[in-house]
């Protein structure tokens, strides 16, 4: 099955297929900033001997000096986690820049994402003195997975993204333990496909984060395909290699997927609705509507008032379930 060939970009399928010239990079370079790839459109430019703009090595620049800061701090605060035994990840933007990309400013460090064991949440607040409050709420609230810190470092604001879970209530089946045991690149291609499947539109740069790291690493396949049917993600994992491999001329393996998987696809799929037709995982990760439909029923009503396609997809689900 074909899926949508406009989810992503169409200089972001020009970029990921050597298919830019120095014209198109100058002419978009709004438009690849606005996409956070501006520093990745730097490399680029460099590693195809492309004449560079004044404002686009300003652009790098700025982004170096702002990741060094970031990353100084990371590497203080992975070590008072160490010095209190705090079983900790740091996943996403800040193991990707350390592990993946090539040059520190390659990539937008937004913030430094951080999971941490359940059971050592409350060491947190030796180490964030003046957020005791919100490492007080992140422990008590059941609906509460993540809290935001700002730290000031070196005359920068550094946001702080504490994860105690990767979805609220820990209605999502991901025993976080794993993470904590040995860090795998599998793990981190996992939180880049909870990532994924958590956001209603396409993000260009969490698919280039992907790519990169499946080119870059050696990828036990069978490992991180068994994990991600125990965690449910088989569907999300079907999709996003999909597109990967349909839009960008690539060969990665494909998990298998049923008939009627592959049927609500479809149906999600021929909604006429822009943001649906553009990304659909949302619903689709899901095993069972009723065991998790008030986590993205309440937040889909609440931010887009899609009630018709949840009303539809019930219906569809029911019928053919």
């Amino acid at each position: 099955m074909i899926l949508k060939k406009n989810v992503f970009n169409e200089n972001f399928i020009k970029l990921m297929k050597n298919n830019l010239n120095k014209s198109s990079i100058d002419n978009n370079l709004d438009v690849f900033t606005e996409l956070n790839l501006s520093p990745y459109l730097y490399q680029y430019s460099k590693k195809n001997n492309l004449f560079i703009s004044d404002k686009l090595e300003n652009i790098y620049k700025k982004n170096v000096i702002s990741n060094i800061i970031i990353l100084d701090y990371k590497i203080f605060l992975e070590e008072e986690l160490k010095k209190l035994n705090i079983k900790h990840l740091f996943y996403k933007g800040t193991y990707l820049i350390e592990n993946i990309y090539n040059s520190i400013g390659d990539r937008y460090l937004g913030d430094i994402d951080l999971l941490v064991d359940n059971n050592d949440l409350d060491k947190l607040k030796k180490v964030f003195k003046n957020d005791i409050n919100k490492i007080d709420e992140l422990i008590s609230q059941k609906d509460t997975h993540e809290s935001y810190l700002l730290i000031k470092h070196k005359n920068q604001t550094i946001n702080i993204d504490i994860h105690k879970s990767f979805f609220p209530q820990n209605k999502y089946p991901i025993n976080i333990d794993i993470f904590f045991q040995k860090d795998r690149v599998e793990h981190h291609i996992i939180t880049l496909i909870i990532e994924i499947s958590s956001e209603f539109f396409i993000d260009d740069k969490r698919f280039l984060d992907l790519i990169l790291i499946i080119e870059k690493k050696n990828i036990d396949w069978q490992y991180l395909y068994s994990t991600l049917k125990k965690f449910r993600l088989k569907r999300a994992s079907y999709v996003i290699f999909k597109l990967i491999n349909e839009n960008f001329n690539k060969n990665y393996p494909i998990i298998t997927i049923n008939n009627f998987e592959k049927l609500f696809m479809r149906k999600i799929i021929s909604f006429n609705n822009k943001r649906w037709n553009q990304f659909f995982l949302f619903f689709y990760i899901f095993d069972n509507l009723d065991d998790y439909g008030s986590f993205f029923k309440k937040r889909l009503m609440k931010s887009y008032n899609e009630k018709s396609i949840y009303k539809e997809l019930k219906k569809f689900w029911i019928k053919y379930r």
